[in-house]
């Protein structure tokens, strides 16, 4: 079973990454394509808004702020702006993906980050820690960023690099 991250390392994250410096920021990859993909606020296409695997290039849109929310985590995105934040769609055709919205009092834009072995699985406050964020493998949506029941899946093994 997945462990919850110690609050102590949440808050040091909280302390590394804080909204109001912009300047540090993370990148996030899984296990699943490599470090040679990140997860990118997309900006064009069909996907505008939603959170995409894409090669990595170093750009704005692949750079997240984690800053703390209580016992809670919020992600940001560089490219999105400093208001926006990482939320979990609910309903529609696009139910469980999710995309850069306003910040707000939304379980949805809540997170935790559970460690596994070197890796971090994604969990929200609103879907619960049955649900992690996944990547979309094959098809139109093909590595789209979208919540799934956890489970033995190198998709929702993240990667926090600096």
């Amino acid at each position: 079973m997945p462990r919850k991250l110690p609050f102590g390392l949440v808050a040091c994250l909280s302390l590394l990454f804080p909204m109001s410096a912009l300047a540090q920021s993370v990148e996030l990859t899984t296990m699943f394509r490599g470090p040679d993909m990140s997860l990118e606020a997309v900006s064009d296409g069909p996907f505008v808004g939603m959170a995409q695997l894409r090669p990595r290039d170093g750009g704005r849109d692949q750079r997240w702020l984690i800053f703390s929310e209580g016992d809670w985590l919020r992600i940001g995105n560089r490219g999105a702006g400093k208001d926006m934040c990482l939320d979990v769609v609910n309903g529609g055709d696009r139910n469980n993906f999710v995309e850069m919205r306003p910040c707000g009092n939304y379980s949805g834009q809540l997170w935790q980050m559970r460690g596994e072995g070197d890796d971090i699985r994604l969990t929200t406050q609103f879907r619960g820690d049955w649900m992690c964020l996944d990547i979309v493998n094959g098809g139109f949506a093909d590595n789209i960023a979208h919540l799934a029941p956890c489970g033995n899946y190198s998709g929702q093994l993240w990667q926090v690099k600096q």
